[in-house]
C-alpha cells in the first residue's frame, strides 16, 4: 500500500493566496486611513487614530484570520500585523485577537501533520 504525502508546496501555496487576498480586503477597508497617512499634518494626527481606532467585527476577522494563516506558515513572521492589531484595537482586544490568532495557526499546522 503506497503512502500518500502531501507536497509542502500544495500546503503553503494556498496559505500565500490567502495572505494575498487577506492583505488585500484589509487595504480596501484601510483605504481612507492610508490616504490620510500619505497627507499626514499634525491636524490629520488626531482623525487619523480616531478612523484606525473606528474598525468594525468584519477587519477583526479579517485580521484574525491573517494572523493565524501567517502563524501557520513556517518562517513567514507576523509581528508586523500583531503589532497593526494592537494598534487598531488597543491592548486587551489586540491581544486576544492575536492570542487567537496564533492558536488557530498552530492547530490548523497540528490537523494538517
Amino acid at each position: 500500500m503506497e503512502k500518500h504525502r502531501l507536497n509542502k508546496y500544495w500546503l503553503i501555496g494556498p496559505g500565500v493566496i490567502a495572505i494575498i487576498l487577506l492583505v488585500l480586503a484589509l487595504v480596501h477597508d484601510f483605504m481612507p486611513e492610508i490616504r490620510l497617512l500619505m497627507d499626514l499634518t499634525p491636524a490629520h494626527r488626531a482623525e487619523l487614530l480616531t478612523m484606525i481606532r473606528s474598525n468594525g467585527i468584519r477587519d477583526l476577522i479579517f485580521m484574525l484570520l491573517l494572523v493565524g494563516v501567517m502563524n501557520a506558515i513556517p518562517g513567514l513572521s507576523n509581528a508586523v500585523i500583531c503589532v497593526f492589531v494592537g494598534l487598531c484595537y488597543g491592548p486587551w482586544i489586540g491581544l486576544l485577537v492575536n492570542w487567537t490568532g496564533i492558536i488557530l495557526g498552530n492547530c490548523a499546522v497540528a490537523a494538517l501533520l
